[in-house]
């Protein structure tokens, strides 16, 4: 977390490792179409952690098809992987935050495999997926749901290196998701008589925050 490589190098490594394996499985074609996607997320800028979601979910999708190449389905295939992720993520025929992730995405990267782009507003989508819908699924958290100060402490006192101590301890603190945590840099933590003062750029944007819990194990 203390240098800018560090959340970088995990992504990447975790990102190679799919891509890895996803070439293990898919055709040399599909491969190249692949790695065209791959070069298309860098162009717009894609967040490491973006893209390594990204290459997770095409994974789970792939093998999903069971040995079919993305490059030769047709409706029935398609319709039948739409089936395969509800029985798979769905709640007993329910959409739920995870089949309706799936379901999304498959609709971004087929239309790359298909049309060659991302972009919705560029290309539309193919025949294949027109109707697939996915309904938002807002979960409502309450109090109980949610990670205790003793619970965080245990796993605090459980790291073996001050690196994950102050990881768990900010995160817990900040309130933030691991990837805006990991992409912290230096530049971005300011001491200030009421505490540390810490920068963060996530999904709803560029916030910051004082930090107080966490001093011990972030000072250190």
């Amino acid at each position: 977390m203390s240098r800018q490589t560090q959340g970088d190098y995990r992504y990447l490594q975790k990102l190679a490792g799919t891509k890895q394996r996803l070439k293990n499985i898919m055709t040399k074609e599909e491969f190249k179409v692949l790695e065209k996607y791959e070069i298309d997320e860098v162009k717009v800028a894609h967040a490491d952690a973006t893209r390594v979601k990204n290459f997770d979910m095409i994974w789970s999708l792939t093998k999903m098809l069971n040995g079919k190449s993305w490059l030769d389905l047709n409706q029935e295939d398609i319709d039948s992987l739409v089936i395969t992720i509800m029985n798979t993520h769905g709640n007993g025929g329910k959409e739920t935050a995870t089949s309706s992730d799936h379901k999304r995405f498959l609709k971004i990267w087929y239309r790359f495999v298909k049309l060659g782009s991302r972009s919705w507003k560029e290309v539309g989508d193919p025949i294949e997926t027109k109707g697939i819908s996915a309904k938002n699924i807002y979960k409502k958290l309450s109090a109980n749901d949610m990670i205790t100060w003793e619970e965080t402490k245990k796993i605090i006192d459980s790291c073996t290196n001050l690196r994950d101590k102050a990881l768990v301890h900010t995160v817990y603190d900040l309130g933030k998701r691991i990837g805006e945590v990991l992409n912290i840099k230096i530049k971005d933590i300011q001491a200030t008589k009421n505490g540390f003062l810490i920068k963060t750029d996530g999904k709803t944007g560029v916030s910051t925050a004082i930090v107080l819990e966490c001093l011990p194990t972030l000072s250190a």
